[in-house]
């Protein structure tokens, strides 16, 4: 007949063996799924476009938003066609503006700052650009596209050398080498691709504003993840 001591020994090393199985099982439990949102695009470099691995500052910014519980699918469709998509098909965000849908739709910024499109150099102590004329004959790299437009007519006009690239990093490589003497960027753009970049030198950014805008994503109200966005979009306010 087993002792009392020897009893409660066997019970113990049993309860720290059923924990131990226990904590096991939740270790390799897998995660759970996160779930995927399409969202509505239309080509407008820098801020929405195919041309890049990131799609785009919109999207940067959305994925720093709700990127950590949901999967985000860009759907980019033709202007021509973006409002009628968005009329008789179900979606949950859209970055172009649905006409006609005020009642189903709110609009949340992804920014409380206004995004701003400055230029970018290795610091130097040479003026910064104030104007668009000191471009003359200047290499700037821009986020690529299949066809330059209104956006870059200024560029173009001040008789800058637009150099395409496939992402912020890779514009700011080009200028670590000298290969560039700007890159085109927002602040958070340059600011992340710099994290993931090794012996940078020091940046400085002009004076000089090339565009500036809010930010924002319009939400569907009749989307079933609406609350658990708004939950998200919300984390921007008290941030």
């Amino acid at each position: 007949m087993l002792n009392t001591s020897s009893l409660r020994f066997k019970r113990a090393i049993f309860a720290v063996v059923l924990i131990l199985f226990t904590q096991v099982g939740i270790a390799n439990q897998p995660e759970l799924a996160k779930a995927e949102v399409a969202v509505f695009a239309v080509e407008y470099p820098p801020f929405t476009t195919m041309e890049t691995a990131d799609r785009g500052i919109n999207f940067q910014l959305l994925a720093k938003t709700i990127g950590r519980k949901f999967t985000i699918s860009p759907r980019f469709v033709p202007p021509a066609r973006a409002g009628e998509i968005l009329r008789h098909e179900p979606w949950c965000i859209s970055f172009y503006p649905p006409k006609g849908m005020d009642d189903t739709v709110r609009f949340f910024p992804l920014s409380e700052q206004r995004v701003e499109l400055a230029f970018y150099r290795t610091a130097s102590n040479a003026p910064t650009i104030s104007n668009l004329d000191t471009l003359a004959g200047q290499r700037v790299a821009v986020l690529r596209v299949k066809k330059l437009g209104t956006f870059h007519q200024p560029l173009l006009d001040a008789g800058a050398e637009l150099v395409m690239t496939e992402s912020v990093a890779q514009g700011l490589e080009l200028l670590k080498f000298g290969r560039v003497d700007h890159i085109l960027a927002d602040e958070v753009g340059v600011s992340e691709a710099l994290n993931k970049l090794d012996n940078m030198p020091v940046m400085e950014r002009s004076e000089y504003v090339y565009f500036e805008t809010h930010v924002g994503a319009h939400l569907n109200t009749q989307c079933k993840h609406y609350n658990d966005l708004v939950a998200l979009f919300g984390n921007i306010q008290s941030q």
